[in-house]
């Protein structure tokens, strides 16, 4: 886990699946233009079956999505490196986190910087050693 103040960054777990929908379900209206996976239909079963596939792909060091949370571990959104480009030597760089951080969630938010730093120590080593360090 890596944490700036009271927001940290670290792998995504099963015992997630719950905050991260309930999470995508407050968003919908927003994201749903820019990002499909985020529909009004989408169910905990597909949101489970995402976060399975985040750990296997983690594990296996093909993409690492992370959740960002902050005070007790309270889920704040998600960010991470993913579709590896290793001939072009590049990647997505992708963040997902709360737009409402009304005064129950002050202590949680911080700004966007933040929760990048430490992400991208799994970038640049991750591709040098799938051949990109020419």
């Amino acid at each position: 886990m890596t944490a700036i103040g009271a927001i940290a960054i670290r792998p995504y777990r099963l015992s997630d699946v719950r905050a991260v929908y309930e999470a995508a379900m407050e968003s919908v209206q927003r994201v749903e233009p820019f990002m499909p996976w985020c529909y009004p239909g989408l169910t905990e079963s597909e949101q489970r079956a995402w976060i399975e596939a985040q750990v296997t792909a983690f594990q296996t060091r093909t993409a690492f999505e992370f959740a960002i949370v902050g005070y007790a571990e309270r889920y704040l959104g998600g960010c991470g490196l993913n579709q590896f480009d290793v001939l072009n030597r590049r990647a997505n760089w992708g963040l997902l986190g709360s737009h409402e951080c009304g005064p129950e969630r002050r202590r949680d938010c911080g700004s966007t910087t933040p929760r990048f730093m430490g992400l991208g120590k799994h970038g640049p080593g991750t591709l040098r050693s799938r051949g990109c360090n020419n």
